[in-house]
């Protein structure tokens, strides 16, 4: 299971919505290119890193969620997490964290 999580603070999204949705349509494009060509992303992949074309093929790509929701079930356990680390000093409401307002409106033109 992969586990997508696109964040911008809740004043640069208010204040720059087309940014934000700008941004979410080329995650969602790339997600798609790379769900699709999944040898040329290794390729691509290992040329930024400057790997050899055989440690390319061997690198295991994540499936990349086509819809860039967040799993509230991967929130809560990403939680617990930090939680039992101590990095967070309290449980939150993860439903309060994201607002996928913007992100239902870029998914509504791709159909």
């Amino acid at each position: 299971m992969a586990f997508t999580s696109i964040v911008f603070s809740a004043e640069f999204r208010r204040s720059n919505p087309n940014g934000v949705k700008a941004f979410l349509r080329a995650h969602l494009a790339a997600a798609r290119w790379i769900n699709d060509h999944p040898d040329k992303a290794r390729l691509v992949l290992a040329t930024r890193l400057n790997l050899s074309e055989d440690v390319a093929k061997k690198i295991n790509l994540l499936h990349v969620p086509l819809n860039a929701r967040t799993d509230p079930a991967l929130l809560d356990q990403t939680q617990q997490v930090l939680l039992r680390a101590g990095l967070l000093p309290r449980p939150v409401d993860t439903r309060r964290l994201h607002d996928e307002t913007l992100l239902a409106e870029v998914l509504k033109e791709t159909r």
